[in-house]
């Protein structure tokens, strides 16, 4: 029995850290796209929003904020 659980805890601990890898990749993919997506996203509201308000109010635009929170 004391054999058996140690066959066990060596295959638990192995899928654990096989899991953890796998799950880090997939992760790294997800967020890398999403994180691209959003700057595309931010970049054409900026460019939007840089047609759209005079240059006095820059400060107060929508530009601004998205910059602040890039």
């Amino acid at each position: 029995m004391v054999w058996l659980s140690g066959i066990a805890t060596l295959v638990m601990g192995t899928t654990w850290l096989l899991h953890g890898i796998l799950l880090e990749d997939l992760a790294r993919d997800f967020l890398g796209e999403r994180l691209e997506r959003e700057a595309l996203h931010a970049i054409e509201q900026l460019q939007q929003d840089r047609q759209s308000t005079p240059v006095v109010l820059d400060s107060a635009s929508q530009s601004y904020q998205i910059f602040h929170h890039l």
